[in-house]
């Protein structure tokens, strides 16, 4: 498989989940069944907002797809790739990546918070939503999103010298999860995934949201009830 059509996949998968995102935010915020069934029922968020975020948000999908692009041409030429195809390297590939970019997530994700100066240059711009549409897991600082990718690239490092090469279809799968995992929890929808033992759910990152501090983990909550880190909860007040 060539370096371009490789390219060409990861931000084809990169294009789909943003225009999901897009669509989604429009759902939530325009269709009266959304609108009720919000978590945060009381905090209406207007078009007028979704149509302010969208400088910042476009920004960070061009220096995303930029990026991306360069770092995946990088790797292929590298031959960081494999592209035989293991259903065990397939699953064991995309629960190491699963698990290296969550714990780096938690602990890069509560430093942002409980550091006062990066949280006011920073993170404090994501935090502007207290009742999150889809599309703003790419309403951040472009250090954050940047800073955060880390916990990929030592998934990738880790794996390259594990098992000699990335498996690329878990690559792909593990791109696709990740973003539209960020666009379900910033739905602000609760769904039949808060039912899954573990799962970052809707629920626990809008109380992030709106608590401020507490569930830093963004796909797995272990680390939050390891840590004390919880927060809210169905009955819980916002404050």
């Amino acid at each position: 498989m060539s370096p371009t059509t490789v390219v060409l996949i990861t931000l084809g998968i990169n294009m789909l989940c943003i225009v999901v995102g897009f669509f989604a935010s429009y759902l939530t915020l325009q269709t009266r069944w959304f609108d009720k069934n919000r978590i945060q029922a009381d905090k209406k968020v207007s078009m007028q907002v979704f149509y302010q975020r969208l400088p910042l948000i476009g920004l960070n999908i061009v220096l995303l797809q930029v990026l991306t692009g360069f770092g995946i041409f990088s790797a292929v030429e590298s031959a960081f790739f494999d592209f035989s195809f293991s259903w065990v390297y397939f699953f064991l590939q995309f629960a190491i990546f699963l698990i290296f970019d969550d714990f780096f997530f938690y602990w890069y994700h509560r430093l942002m918070h409980e550091n006062d100066y990066i949280f006011k240059k920073i993170h404090r711009i994501h935090h502007r939503a207290t009742s999150p549409f889809p599309l703003e897991f790419l309403y951040v600082h472009p250090l954050e999103w940047m800073t955060g990718t880390l916990g990929i690239l030592i998934g990738f490092i880790a794996m390259y010298f594990m098992f000699g090469g990335i498996n690329i279809y878990a690559f792909w799968v593990y791109t696709f999860y990740r973003s539209a995992h960020e666009i379900e929890i910033h739905s602000g929808i609760d769904g039949f995934t808060r039912l899954i033992p573990f799962y970052g759910s809707a629920r626990q990152h809008d109380d992030h949201h709106a608590y401020i501090k507490g569930n830093y983990a963004s796909s797995l909550s272990y680390l939050d009830r390891i840590f004390g880190t919880s927060v809210g909860g169905k009955d819980a007040p916002k404050h």
